[in-house]
Parts: structure tokens; C-alpha cells; sequence
């Protein structure tokens, strides 16, 4: 079931992709964003007791980058690609990388900057 929906997904977000490209008319705008930070957990383990608490400090690196595509007055895309990373000093194990995506369909209901919208996002990591 699930691995026949995980197709469906897949080849309705690549069909997506093609159809964006194919648009010779459409004007996208581009972002990136980065984010660095180092990070100490005191309580890896989110033990009760001291004695069974140890801590480590990581090094988290978030970069997201892509492409926004005002389709109309009231209707916009933006497709985005996110990478993550939460390296640990000593306990390696503890280490994380993702990798992922995301395509959004914004409708906003009126003119102004105080108006209603709706979006529908579909997102794969």
C-alpha cells in the first residue's frame, strides 16, 4: 500500500517539476538560506538521574534553496529543496543527516496584505 502511494507521490511531484519547466512564460524567484549554530545537549540520554546524564556539543548546518513562481493575482508555487546536518564531537551515533523536498500551492482570497489564504504542501525527506 504504502509503497504503491510512496509511486503515486513521487511521479505526481516529478510531473510537477516537468510541467513548471515547460513553461516558457513563467518568472521564478530564487532563495537560499543557511543556517550554522553549534549546539550543547547536556542530556543526550534525557535520563532523570545525573549520574546517568551525559552531554556533547554539535555542529547543526540547515541550508534551504528554491524557487517561487507567482502563477497568478491569487495563486502562487514554491518548490524548495532542504538539507540538514547535526554532527556530534563524541557521541557519533547520535549523528544526522536529511535530505528532502517540498512543493506548495498557495490561493489567497482577496488583494491585501490581511486577507486569508490556504496552501496545500506536499513534502518527501
Amino acid at each position: 500500500m504504502f509503497y504503491i502511494l510512496g509511486r503515486v507521490v513521487a511521479f505526481s511531484f516529478v510531473s510537477l517539476l516537468l510541467l513548471l519547466t515547460m513553461l516558457s512564460h513563467a518568472h521564478a524567484d530564487g532563495f537560499l538560506m543557511l543556517e550554522t549554530k553549534l549546539k550543547y545537549d547536556s542530556n543526550l540520554t534525557h535520563a532523570r538521574f545525573s549520574q546517568d546524564q551525559v552531554g556533547d556539543m554539535a555542529t547543526v548546518i540547515n541550508a534551504t534553496t528554491g524557487l517561487y513562481f507567482q502563477l497568478s493575482d491569487y495563486n502562487s508555487l514554491t518548490i524548495q529543496g532542504e538539507f540538514g546536518s547535526e554532527l556530534y564531537n563524541t557521541y557519533h551515533g547520535m549523528n544526522n543527516l536529511s535530505l528532502g523536498g517540498s512543493a506548495t500551492l498557495k490561493r489567497k482570497w482577496g488583494l491585501g496584505l490581511y486577507q486569508p489564504w490556504t496552501a496545500l504542501t506536499l513534502s518527501l525527506t
